[in-house]
This record gives C-alpha cells, sequence and structure tokens, in this order.
C-alpha cells in the first residue's frame, strides 16, 4: 500500500472518530473505504477529500461502518437470558417496561426483543431502537421484507411483526450514541446495545457506557454482546445469567470497582455444547497476549477459538492464528459471524465455520 493511500486513510480515520468516536479496525476500514470509493468512482487516495466536502459521504461511510451483518434473534446465550432472566424480573416488577435497541442497525435485533417483550407477559410495554445510519432506520421500519426472508422466524412470528398493534409499540429514530440521549435520564427499563462498542475507540467506548448507565433506571439492565464489558462503569453490577451470559444491573448505588469486579470475572475458555470455546476479547496489538491465550488453548482441549470479541487483529494476528491451526492439526476451528471478521480470516487464507 502506497504512503499516499496510508496517508489518506489515516485522515479517514480522524475524520470518522472526530465526527462519531468510531475507530473500527483496519481491515473494517480499509473494505468500507474501498466500498464507497467504488461507490463514487474516486480513487481511494481522493476519498478523504472527497470527505471533507461532502457531509452526505461522511455519513453514508458510517453507516456502512456501523451497519454489519445482523439476523433475527442473533446471540442464543443473550436470548435465553433475556427470556429466563431479564424480561421475568421486569414483569415481577410490574409497571411499564421501557426498552431501548442502541445501535440497532437495520433493526433484525430491535424486532426480535420486540417478539420477545410481546410474548413476555409484560401488559405495557415499548420499545425505541436508534442508529446513527439514516438508511438502516429506514429499512428497521420496515421490517417486512426482513422478515419475509428470514429462516429465523416461524409463521407466528412473521405473522406477528405485521400486526398494527405489535408494530404500534415499538418506533424508530435515527441518533448517535455519543449526541444527546434520546430519553430521560433513568427512564429506560431495559437496554440492549450489541456489537456497537466494538466500533467504538476506548475514550468513546467509556464514554457510551456511561451515557447508556445514566439512562437506566434503578433495577433497570443493560445487555451487551459477547465480549462486549460495562467493566468499569460503578453503578453497574454484573450478574451471570445460568446459560452463561453477562448482564448488568443498575444498582441502588455505585458499588466499589474492586466488588463489581468480582462478579464480572469471566473465563474466557467457555463449555458451549461439549466443547471447549476461546473467546477473544478486546485488542490483540499485543501478539503475546494472542499466543499466549492460543497456546493455552490447544494444551486445554479447546476446539472452537471464537474471534467475534477481537477489536483488533492484523497480519501478525493472522500469522499466529495460522500457526496455531496447523499445530493443532484439525483440531481447532476458527469462528467469525461478523462479516468484517469474516473478511479480514479471507484476506488471510483462514477458514472459519
Amino acid at each position: 500500500m502506497s504512503f499516499a493511500v496510508e496517508r489518506a486513510l489515516a485522515l479517514v480515520k480522524e475524520l470518522v472518530e472526530a465526527r462519531a468516536g468510531l475507530a473500527p479496525p483496519r481491515w473494517v476500514l480499509d473494505a468500507r473505504v474501498a466500498e464507497r470509493a467504488e461507490a463514487r468512482h474516486v480513487k481511494v487516495v481522493d476519498y478523504a477529500q472527497l470527505l471533507r466536502a461532502d457531509a452526505a459521504e461522511l455519513d453514508a461511510l458510517l453507516g456502512a461502518l456501523r451497519v454489519g451483518e445482523t439476523r433475527f434473534f442473533r446471540h442464543a446465550p443473550l436470548v435465553r437470558a433475556l427470556e429466563r432472566r431479564v424480561l421475568p424480573a421486569l414483569v415481577e416488577r410490574g409497571g411499564v417496561i421501557r426498552a431501548w435497541s442502541a445501535g440497532c442497525a437495520t433493526g433484525e435485533e430491535a424486532w426480535s426483543l420486540a417478539l420477545m417483550l410481546d410474548a413476555s407477559g409484560a401488559r405495557e410495554w415499548s420499545l425505541l431502537g436508534t442508529d446513527l445510519s439514516p438508511a438502516a432506520i429506514e429499512e428497521a421500519r420496515a421490517c417486512r421484507d426482513a422478515a419475509e426472508r428470514s429462516a429465523d422466524l416461524n409463521a407466528v412470528q412473521r405473522a406477528r411483526l405485521l400486526d398494527d398493534e405489535l408494530r404500534g409499540r415499538v418506533r424508530f429514530a435515527v441518533g448517535n450514541l455519543l449526541d444527546e440521549l434520546p430519553c430521560a435520564p433513568e427512564s429506560m427499563d431495559l437496554i440492549v446495545c450489541c456489537n456497537v462498542l466494538i466500533y467504538f475507540s476506548e475514550a468513546a467506548r467509556r464514554a457510551v457506557i456511561a451515557r447508556l448507565a445514566s439512562a437506566i433506571a434503578i433495577g433497570g439492565f443493560l445487555v451487551l454482546a459477547p465480549g462486549e464489558s460495562a467493566r468499569g462503569e460503578r453503578a453497574l453490577i454484573a450478574e451471570r445469567d445460568e446459560g452463561g451470559a453477562v448482564v448488568y444491573r443498575r444498582g441502588t448505588e455505585r458499588r466499589e470497582q474492586e466488588h463489581e469486579h468480582a462478579h464480572e470475572h469471566v473465563d474466557v475458555h467457555e463449555q458451549e455444547q461439549g466443547e471447549r470455546v476461546l473467546r477473544l476479547v478486546g485488542s490483540y496489538e499485543d501478539l503475546g497476549k494472542l499466543r499466549e491465550e492460543l497456546r493455552a488453548a490447544l494444551v486445554d482441549g479447546t476446539r472452537v477459538v471464537d474471534l467475534d470479541g477481537a477489536e483488533f487483529l492484523d497480519e501478525g494476528a493472522a500469522r499466529i492464528l495460522a500457526q496455531t491451526l496447523e499445530a493443532g492439526h484439525g483440531s481447532l476451528t476458527l469462528r467469525a459471524t461478523r462479516s468484517a471478521l469474516r473478511h479480514f480470516c479471507a484476506r488471510f487464507g483462514l477458514a472459519v465455520a
């Protein structure tokens, strides 16, 4: 890659972080910039100048960076935690359940939450879905095409998503999680924010978690995707569901940080349907960290390496992954559902499930 292209991509990264606090992995940025540059019929080296001159194009790139793979009832352990633990606790408490799907992309996860709320036994509930991409929000409002195409819904669920009574409880709006909250402080009983924090810079991530925590009512819940964490936000208490998922509950007072950490400790070598799974979490700029985790995985009989929680992987990480797979003689499988990570694996010839 030429110096001019590197410089242009560095400027794009600065513009993206300044506008929305996003700090996507490099391979995500490369792929999305290439797609948008092709769509606008400009070279990658000239794309940063286009962004400076065209605010609408910057919004389009931000939407492309954030709208990745999504589907109905994604992350089965979290769905079970919502159905078995979170929603029953809120229903038992009584009153209207106010929920927010933050960073809802094209809406599949928001509508999944709507179906779960509908089946929860709650007498009254409402759901807000927000995303920074106007195009994604338009798709989320429509819903019909995605519901009809999805193999993750049964006929009853598809019909329910078209019901005016249910749809009347759900609304969508364009919103940046670093901007003003779309709700009053401490007004939400449940916030679901999955596969969003991984795209933010560390400073922006801390700011977003603090804002989300401030929006949750006392006793309410924050649910994040596997690999994402609210560690460090002392208003939230980590609670593990019997299925292994971690959810966060807003306490009546701020807890000592070490108390929260004691609750939140998660062994990355988890048992999943009889298989040992290593979940990569966070940044792997330190290749020694990745090498040590993978070596331990080989020793303890791990069968699956789940990449979805990784925030940064580079060519060096790809090389270590390839070496580990070779050392495992076919006993290890890489797994990735995020499209950006699958793109990364394809780029370096790594087979994924």
